[in-house]
């Protein structure tokens, strides 16, 4: 059962290494084929089948046979659990307290100290259960885990009849870590309980932070209803009053809500008529509920009223609501932002803007001419880059060997940014990606966590491993190689968006200058392929290319099984609970219960076929495809009734919505990234150059 148990785990990891799936090297394979595996690994996998098997005896003496050695603070946890388990509390505090004088690392302290309150809870001591308990979440740096300490907390002083203490914990658990998983359902149990005991609501002032915390991270389906609530409480001061109006105001222009955040606005308009950041946002709200005509006239009225820096930002709203027929005044107010210096970030944006009509017009040396100056900067920035590109395909229409000599050198110096795989494709030369430029590789082995992590997960005690590898991460400054030994891990472990995370920031702009084939694996970890057999499974079900599959998947979720959007979309692709009805009923698949998008194979299947059919609604177009997965296919339908047939880069820069714009670039240079590492699946529906710069 161990040795299938240990299969299973390896074909849940299946994410890389070099050339193709990950192999955690020797570690779990020498652990499959019967090889001889480090001592501490051998008698921890037998503990832990013990273990599994309910031989707690057996798996007690296998751990106390490793007690005093490198993993001792591991091994006296397990021996606490395993204790506590079965019901031998003062041998199970012992060992607990025996792992905290081991010294342990961070998170697994943290635990540690859990495991103490549990032992105290079982012995009935709830005083010593919240000492311990108070300090693994100040210990902890992970405010996920930190909320569920106090809510499973406030959970045991319920069941021990103790409502009012609980409630403390509950108003803890969303107050101290108001973004975490479980603030919510803490928050609406605080409620229940306030109305059981009888005890004061919270204070206006403190849901009103919450509400923001919320509102920044872009979770307003749950701060919006706090927001009114608070609106309903009486006696409410007039700071909070309008502090809750501005918050609910902002919150429906969020939620795509915009004729009500129009209303809203227009109430905050009238109460403070000089308050411009309110007559902007009432503005944009009513251009974005279809009302362009009011937006530019309240525009208008603001910008007799400005400073340099709103001015600024005032005529650049307004150039880009104006009608076609008034072309030329948005010309002209995009100049005057230009030419500011209050607001360099919009005379930036102006100028592209400028210069981008150019180009749609053919007035290439204008448009080079205004283009140079955004070609300085940064070689990593996107904006740059943008900027070299199209200063580029100018110069192809007026010095065509000039303009492939500059192409070329795009390609050459980011081959594998979205901008020098454009330049490529133009081209038609493969990018010349191969090449050895990040330098020599360290040694993984000075990495005694590290180590420490493989013994554990090879021997199946994956929590263990991820407190050790969570710990270390946390808290060293990690040098390339022990960045790609940690997210190799990580990845095994399933947490794709931490592995990811690690190999981005420390590699950062290097990935895209090629790939060094030393460094191979850092590419591999950055853009793996977990899930594959059920990629596979639906790429070949649907005929489609797992390759922009994954693309999709590691914008959306970064490979998340139980991500949830603040929008409601759900699972690796982020599919929202009506498209997913849709599909389930094209798949036969009515009733559709839309919690089965966490299951990976659903989500992937549901995922592949809707782009399966956004292609086949586009005329095989990856770029517009991919535009509908984000924007909603009837938008970009109007856009290419609006705009006729583009070539693929020119749709690109001509999409409205900034968002998805930036989507956009980013899965398809995902999508080609993919192709390079692990090869073409199918012919390539990926960014094509053939330009039409005219409409």
């Amino acid at each position: 059962m161990w040795r299938q148990a240990t299969q299973d785990r390896i074909n849940r990891r299946s994410v890389l290494c070099r050339g193709g799936s990950i192999l955690l090297t020797a570690l779990i394979g020498a652990a499959l084929l019967g090889a001889k595996a480090p001592d501490p690994v051998r008698k921890l996998r037998q503990a832990h089948d013990y273990w599994e098997h309910g031989a707690h005896k057996k798996a007690l003496k296998r751990l106390t046979d490793l007690r005093g050695g490198e993993l001792d603070a591991h091994i006296e946890l397990l021996r606490a659990r395993l204790l506590n388990e079965t019901g031998e509390l003062d041998a199970a505090l012992e060992a607990a307290q025996a792992a905290l004088d081991a010294s342990p690392p961070t998170e697994l302290r943290a635990r540690i100290q859990q495991e103490i309150a549990r032992i105290h809870l079982a012995q009935g001591d709830l005083l010593s259960a919240y000492r311990a308990q108070r300090s693994a979440w100040e210990t902890t740096q992970d405010t996920d885990y930190a909320a569920s300490l106090a809510e499973e907390l406030a959970l045991a002083f319920e069941q021990n009849g103790l409502p009012g203490d609980a409630l403390q914990l509950y108003h803890t658990t969303w107050q101290s870590w108001p973004l975490a998983e479980r603030s919510e359902w803490a928050f609406k149990r605080a409620l229940l309980l306030t109305e059981a005991t009888g005890a004061p609501p919270p204070a206006p002032a403190h849901l009103l932070a919450w509400a923001e915390r919320l509102r920044e991270a872009a979770r307003c389906g749950t701060a919006l209803p706090v927001l009114e609530a608070v609106l309903t409480t009486s006696k409410l001061r007039k700071r909070l009053r309008d502090s809750a109006e501005r918050g609910r105001a902002n919150c429906l222009f969020q939620l795509r809500r915009y004729n009500e955040a129009a209303a809203a606005y227009e109430e905050l308009k009238r109460k403070d008529p000089k308050d411009t950041k309110v007559a902007i946002k009432l503005a944009r709200s009513l251009a974005r509920a279809g009302h362009a005509e009011r937006a530019v006239q309240q525009l208008e009225a603001v910008a007799r009223r400005s400073d340099k820096k709103t001015l600024a930002r005032v005529r650049y709203l307004l150039a880009l609501l104006l009608p076609e027929e008034k072309e030329a005044l948005a010309k002209k107010l995009l100049r005057a932002v230009q030419k500011q210096r209050a607001v360099p970030g919009l005379a930036r944006l102006a100028r592209w803007r400028l210069a981008w009509a150019e180009l749609r017009a053919e007035k290439y040396q204008a448009a080079i001419r205004r283009l140079t100056p955004l070609t300085r900067g940064s070689q990593w920035d996107i904006e740059v880059q943008r900027a070299r590109y199209w200063v580029a395909m100018a110069k192809l229409q007026i010095d065509p060997k000039q303009g492939r000599a500059q192409l070329a050198e795009l390609a050459q110096d980011l081959p594998l940014s979205y901008y020098g795989l454009l330049a490529a494709t133009h081209l038609e030369a493969p990018p010349a990606i191969e090449r050895s430029f990040v330098g020599e590789r360290g040694d993984e082995r000075s990495y005694p966590s590290l180590r420490r992590a493989r013994w554990l997960l090879e021997a199946g005690f994956d929590d263990s491993a991820r407190y050790e590898l969570n710990s270390w991460v946390r808290s060293a400054t990690l040098e390339r190689a022990g960045r790609l030994a940690a997210a190799r891990l990580l990845h095994a472990l399933g947490e794709h968006l931490q592995a990811v995370r690690l190999v981005v920031n420390g590699f950062g702009g290097a990935l895209e200058q090629g790939i060094d084939p030393e460094w191979r694996e850092a590419w591999n970890l950055a853009w793996p392929r977990p899930f594959d057999t059920s990629v596979r499974q639906a790429a070949e079900e649907f005929e489609s290319d797992p390759a922009l599959t994954y693309a999709v998947m590691r914008e959306e979720s970064t490979y998340r099984a139980q991500a949830r959007s603040p929008a409601g979309a759900l699972g690796l692709m982020q599919i929202i609970p009506p498209t997913a009805n849709r599909i389930a009923q094209s798949l036969g698949l009515d009733p559709f219960e839309p919690e089965s998008l966490f299951n990976p194979e659903t989500n992937i299947r549901f995922g592949t076929y809707y782009l399966k059919q956004l292609l086949s609604r586009f005329d095989g177009s990856s770029p517009l495809a991919i535009a509908a997965y984000n924007a909603g296919p009837d938008i970009v339908s109007s856009w290419r009734t609006r705009d006729g047939a583009l070539a693929h880069d020119v749709f690109v820069e001509s999409v409205p919505y900034g968002e998805t714009r930036r989507y956009l670039r980013r899965v398809l240079r995902s999508y080609q990234v993919y192709r390079l590492l692990y090869g073409p699946s199918e012919p390539p529906g990926s960014p094509q150059s053939q330009t039409r710069l005219n409409r």
